[in-house]
């Protein structure tokens, strides 16, 4: 899934970057048009910030039921700390070192540097996109970050309930933070709707407007914990086929139906409050629906070259975007299309995103593996 998401994203930057206009796939008897995959491949991000909030809360509540919170809350911030800063840190000094060496000056973005060292460039819009454009989306994350603890301790609360008080309470959760999500989405649109669609998006983005989608995979999360031990292998598996299927075509039907409404997206169309929620919803079901493993979903994403790229994809998030410009610069692009474009930049995306991720992110990972480990054996 993660592969997913990042792939989907480079996509969209490549052809931004390419400007390839209407795109059609020829099948010989018909043509398809399939611009919207390009220019809506933004969603990854809402497929990133659902994955998030299924995984960590699947993380988070099995570890609550194994420690009391104090131990869990240190343990899992720092966790958190270690997965996100050093590939962040790392590409952030070898950006300034490029930069500077080129122009031999410091770059024009300086002086948000600071900002962007403790994470925090979310605070205005200049500063959102003044290193890389990718970074606007993960103070955003760590949000998530810092709010999933007191989601965490709802679900554990319900989780002592009888089966219909803890439903009810998973509802009621999910449907407060929508009504949250689109009152601060529609007070944002107006406050800032003559300001231009750049103001908007910095602003309609932040934490309030995008908790929908993490709460959409923190409700996937839950409701597999809680109802996947009653179910047989065998339903499973057709569960499984039947999700992924449904929800692959319903994003799908997502995508090309807001690509046709693209020019009253901006002006207070209902799509602008609430097409993410509902394209969230689909990313859970298609998480829900790959984590019970059918055939369809091992097939399409336990094969070799997607799980490579799901492993690396945090730094190929990271990197796709400085990397994809830096190619643009030393190649003529009116020569160029998407594809070829693509064939000239992805292996060096791939290259530098598979370093990031070996040496150093995993660096990170393996050093508490080592320490969990130590931990056990000195408890045993």
């Amino acid at each position: 899934m993660r592969a997913l998401a990042a792939g989907w994203v480079m996509l969209f930057h490549l052809n931004a970057i390419v400007n390839s206009g209407t795109m059609h796939l020829d099948l010989g008897f018909a043509k398809i048009e399939v611009t919207p995959l390009f220019t809506l491949g933004w969603a990854g991000v809402d497929l990133f910030f659902v994955l998030s909030g299924f995984l960590l809360t699947t993380h988070l509540l099995e570890a609550a039921r194994a420690k009391p919170w104090p131990e869990v809350l240190p343990e899992y911030l720092w966790a958190r700390c270690r997965r996100v800063f050093p590939a962040y840190w790392m590409q952030l000094a070898i950006l300034f070192v490029v930069a500077v060496a080129v122009t031999r000056a410091l770059p024009a973005w300086f002086a948000y540097l600071p900002g962007h060292v403790v994470m925090v460039h979310n605070l205005t819009r200049d500063m959102s996109w003044a290193v890389n454009g990718v970074y606007w989306t993960l103070p955003i994350e760590f949000a998530f970050y810092l709010a999933l603890p007191t989601l965490a301790w709802i679900l554990v609360g319900a989780e002592r309930k009888p089966g219909r008080r803890r439903w009810i309470t998973l509802a009621l959760m999910v449907a407060a933070l929508i009504v949250v999500t689109w009152a601060y989405r529609y007070i944002v649109f107006r406050l800032y709707e003559s300001s231009g669609v750049p103001m908007l998006v910095w602003a309609i983005s932040q934490l309030p407007g995008t908790i929908d989608q993490f709460t959409m995979g923190v409700a996937a999360g839950a409701i597999l914990r809680w109802w996947q031990p009653g179910i047989s292998a065998q339903a499973r598996e057709r569960l499984s086929t039947l999700l992924t299927l449904a929800s692959l075509a319903g994003v799908v039907a997502m995508v090309y139906f807001l690509h046709f409404r693209s020019s009253v997206y901006w002006s207070g169309h209902w799509t602008l409050f609430a097409w993410h929620t509902i394209t969230a919803a689909l990313f859970a079901m298609l998480v829900f629906g790959i984590a019970l493993s059918g055939p369809l979903a091992r097939f399409l994403f336990e094969n070799r070259v997607v799980l490579f790229l799901g492993t690396i994809s945090y730094s190929l998030y990271l990197w796709h975007l400085p990397i994809a410009l830096w190619v643009s610069q030393a190649v003529d692009m009116s020569r160029v299309n998407i594809g070829s474009f693509a064939l000239l930049a992805v292996p060096a995306i791939v290259a530098a995103s598979a370093a990031s991720y070996y040496l150093v992110e995993r660096r990170f990972m393996a050093r508490r593996t080592v320490q969990t480990i130590e931990a056990k054996g000195k408890s045993g």
